[in-house]
């Protein structure tokens, strides 16, 4: 049985008393690796942070069809920055559709 490092990672670090929580800046890396890890590399590779304004982060995609993909994946993503994270940055995701 495989289980991701980022799920036990958190609960490692706190008993020996280090932290890893990514800093803010990080989300456009961070959205990357947690949207290949949930959905595919496909996927990472279609979207792209814009920005994060009051814990609303504006995410890019060349189609809807994309943005319904991801769409439906929003709670799990979000949930995984936010561990990655160490608190509630991202509270919601909003996908802007560019039509590239």
């Amino acid at each position: 049985m495989f289980i991701p490092l980022k799920s036990v990672l958190p609960q490692i670090t706190n008993r020996v008393g280090i932290s890893v929580a990514i800093k803010e800046d990080q989300i456009p890396l961070a959205y990357k690796k947690v949207v290949e890890e949930i959905l595919n590399q496909k996927a990472a590779s279609a979207s792209r942070v814009l920005f994060l304004h009051h814990k609303i982060l504006t995410i890019e995609v060349p189609s809807s069809a994309w943005a319904c993909q991801l769409q439906f994946s929003q709670a799990e993503i979000v949930g995984q920055l936010n561990v990655l994270c160490g608190r509630e940055v991202v509270e919601r995701i909003i996908f802007k559709v560019t039509g590239n």
